[in-house]
């Protein structure tokens, strides 16, 4: 039964996570998200984009083959794309070591030793109740060749595939309406959904996307089964596309004229319903101390009778609006989307 509701992503646009926005709605959809390894996705990328940037990190970066030879794999690059190969893996170095906590929880490769952008050494031992020293530095990258079979596999195994920005040669280019498959479709709308709350300038820190993938965990079930329904009105909407990045504009749009109104009209509900909770709480309070202070009761046993009625009266109300309201949010199918957008307004 729980692989009905577990849901695991192969990232076919290489190693080169483009926002924090993708990491952070990536590690809130998926259980678990594979990073392929193949140093192909820098060819093919530095052969149709150009990174621009002032960091000259990259320079530093060096390639050596493991059996010693000198076997080059930008060999067939000019010297403008392999400045920007360089680049690409700078970059996906810089994103995998800022989020470094989230490989091994979410993201899985076998692009650094041991699984982790980050190696942890002990140094020295704390003596007497000292603490122990650490030394972290930067794993290397252990790039593989042209692997074609990776993600078909992973896919044919129930890895649903994603795409970033960037196009990817990996990716099927027959993306159209009769081979997406309605998981892929979700995915794509689950995340323009998400990355709603993430404005691309801002950064999500590792910790909190933890924080938000086990608090609304229960949560994600529901908000897969809304997007899996909303995807058949995607899928019409595809079969014109030629590319993953048309496919994810459709979605965008799809996202900005049905997601985000039905989430602003359902939290203005809900806000309503809460005004209405205050509203029906002091007006039965204020109703039922008019009618004790019209009659004081004689006794004590009395006094605790009246008082007892009076809280069960308000207590079974407050549980009917709670229950009216949870009901709604469930058929809505976005309570994921307002809980997580009601945790990062307290961050």
């Amino acid at each position: 039964m729980k692989e009905l509701s577990s849901f695991k992503a192969v990232y076919c646009s290489g190693l080169m996570i483009p926002s924090q926005s993708s990491v952070a709605a990536l590690s809130l959809i998926f259980d678990k998200v594979h990073i392929p390894n193949n140093i192909e996705f820098a060819v093919d990328f530095a052969k149709r984009y150009k990174i621009r940037g002032t960091s000259e990190q990259y320079k530093g970066l060096q390639i050596k083959a493991e059996d010693g030879s000198d076997d080059d794999p930008f060999k067939g690059l000019s010297d403008e794309q392999k400045e920007t190969a360089f680049k690409y893996l700078d970059w996906s170095i810089q994103v995998a070591r800022n989020n470094s906590p989230l490989f091994g929880e979410v993201f899985e490769t076998n692009v650094f030793e041991g699984g982790d952008p980050l190696k942890v050494e002990l140094v020295e031992e704390g003596k007497n109740g000292g603490l122990n020293k650490y030394r972290v530095s930067q794993s290397p990258m252990q790039l593989a060749g042209d692997d074609s079979d990776n993600i078909p596999t992973l896919i044919k195994n129930g890895f649903v595939p994603v795409v970033g920005n960037i196009h990817s040669k990996a990716f099927p280019q027959n993306f159209k309406s009769n081979s997406s498959t309605a998981k892929q479709l979700a995915a794509i709308l689950a995340m323009q959904s998400i990355e709603m709350f993430f404005p691309a300038p801002e950064a999500v820190h590792p910790e909190i996307i933890l924080e938000a993938r086990d608090k609304l965990k229960e949560h994600l079930p529901v908000y897969w089964s809304s997007m899996l329904k909303l995807s058949k009105e995607l899928k019409p909407l595809v079969e014109h596309c030629n590319s993953p990045l048309e496919v994810i504009q459709e979605g965008q749009e799809l996202v900005d004229s049905l997601v985000r109104p039905s989430l602003i009209d359902l939290n203005h509900k809900i806000e309503q319903e809460r005004k209405l909770w205050f509203y029906r709480i002091f007006g039965r309070v204020y109703k039922g101390l008019k009618m004790v202070a019209g009659k004081p009761p004689v006794t004590q046993e009395q006094l605790i009778k009246s008082s007892l009625l009076l809280g069960t009266d308000t207590v079974m109300g407050i549980a009917s609006d709670l229950q009216k309201v949870e009901t709604m949010k469930s058929e809505a199918g976005l309570t994921y989307l307002l809980e997580l957008g009601s945790l990062l307004k307290k961050n």
